[in-house]
């Protein structure tokens, strides 16, 4: 499994995770012949960069919309047969069996609590990518 993050301070987490290949810009992938792309962010640039990517006949799921619109390389597409799918992340059945495997211990989340008097700190932090994973604001 390989994984194009710009943020480079998560990817010795990624790679703990498993993550076989970290890569800052999804570009650097090109010709990587991959069979699946799961763009979760949403750019022109990024779906652009993920059809050079796969293989011939490969596919492409668009789950992010980090924007409306995108100029991708058709030419790219018909030429080797990529396929592109949206997706909303899953059916309301999907998200019952996450939260299930949540209950259940098997899935966890890297979450940072902070409180509510450091929201303003905390979207600064987010701003600047020194958050990895998820950043939760908690109200006594």
């Amino acid at each position: 499994m390989v994984v194009a993050e710009k943020n480079e301070k998560v990817h010795d987490f990624a790679r703990s995770l498993g993550i076989e290949h970290v890569v800052a810009d999804v570009d650097d992938l090109a010709g990587s012949d991959l069979d699946v792309v799961l763009d979760f962010a949403g750019y022109g640039t990024t779906a652009n960069g993920a059809i050079h990517a796969l293989r011939r006949g490969g596919r492409l799921v668009l789950v992010g919309l980090g924007q409306a619109q995108a100029e991708i390389d058709l030419q790219a597409v018909v030429l080797n047969e990529i396929e592109i799918v949206g997706s909303q992340a899953g059916t309301k059945e999907d998200c019952a069996a996450v939260l299930e495997l949540i209950k259940d211990g098997k899935l966890t989340s890297r979450i940072t609590e902070i409180g509510f008097e450091d929201i303003g700190d905390g979207v600064g932090k987010v701003e600047r990518g020194e958050v990895i994973g998820r950043l939760v604001a908690a109200f006594d």
